[in-house]
């Protein structure tokens, strides 16, 4: 897994690759806190994710739980067909919207 985050301004992107899963998802949590407290919108690209599993599901809802306000936002704005599978039996397409197009 990598996670390469592009900061500017209020505003980051987090690019995530590779497998999240239960050996790696400590990793995407301390990458996800790493975010500053100031920034108040994360752009979360998932497309080159291979594989994501309950504990990096996990991890994104306990990122999202900690930031929870109503001046901080987090935008799904790419995912890999096998994350879109994950959020749609998980129920997360009814937490974060998901963009049509793969």
């Amino acid at each position: 897994m990598n996670v390469v985050l592009d900061e500017r301004q209020e505003t980051v992107r987090a690019v995530v690759s590779g497998e999240v899963d239960a050996d790696n998802s400590g990793s995407f949590h301390e990458s996800l806190s790493s975010i500053s407290p100031s920034c108040s919108t994360v752009l979360l690209d998932l497309a080159g994710v291979t594989f994501f599993d309950s504990s990096a599901v996990s991890e994104l809802l306990r990122f999202r739980q900690a930031r929870l306000s109503p001046q901080f936002k987090i935008e799904v704005v790419a995912v890999s067909a096998a994350v879109q599978r994950v959020f749609e039996i998980t129920g997360l397409t009814e937490v974060f919207s998901i963009p049509n197009d793969r």
